[in-house]
This record gives structure tokens, sequence and C-alpha cells, in this order.
């Protein structure tokens, strides 16, 4: 008697060992020190939108002003990517003179406006 097992269901299984896992130290170490304050807050958002739940919050409409609800959810790759590009796109502190580093999202602010997911 011979069996044959099913190879499709033994490759959901498999783990990339090659793949590196995102985690939130790895998200806040994006951002420069003097632009990371409130971690403990910043930790949390980063559980709720990581979570299977998500993160419910209100955020302010620039264009009227109003408030309005938004449901935050995504993968820690995803915003870990979109963090980098935020970064990226960034001047460096020589470049400071035409944006002040004020005006750069901290890591609590960027993750509550869903930032990730700008292009």
């Amino acid at each position: 008697m011979h069996i044959q097992r099913d190879q499709s269901s033994q490759k959901d299984n498999v783990v990339d060992l090659n793949q590196e896992q995102i985690t939130f130290d790895k998200f806040w170490s994006v951002w420069q020190a003097e632009r990371r304050p409130d971690k403990l807050v910043t930790m949390q958002k980063w559980d709720a939108i990581t979570s299977e739940v998500g993160y419910h919050t209100q955020i302010r409409d620039q264009a009227t002003g109003g408030l309005m609800q938004v449901h935050l959810k995504a993968s820690p790759e995803a915003i870990y990517e979109g963090a980098r590009r935020y970064i990226r796109r960034q001047p460096t502190n020589s470049d400071y003179s035409f944006k002040e580093p004020q005006y750069i999202c901290t890591p609590a602010v960027w993750l509550n406006r869903g930032r990730w997911l700008d292009d």
C-alpha cells in the first residue's frame, strides 16, 4: 500500500527563516532619537493597529476641520516599510533650513494618521 501526501498543504506551513520579523522596536528605530517622544503611547497604537481587531480613532479632516472616525489596521511589515519611505523623504539635519524638524511627524502621530498608506 502506498500513501501519497498532499504537497499543497505542506507549502502553507513553510516558514521563511530568511524573512526578518518586524517588531515595534525595529519600527521605533526608524526615527531619529530627538523625534521619538511618547514611546508607551506609540507602542499601544502599534499593538492595536497590528492586532486582528485594529484601532478605532478620530482624526481631523484637514479640508473641513471636522473630526472623522477611522479604523486603522495593518501588518507590521506594511507599517515599517511606510515609515522607512516617510523618513527617507525627509530632509537631513543639514537641510532643515527649508523644513523645520518639528514638522516631521512623531511616530505616535504618524501611526494615528495612518501615514503608512501615503505614497
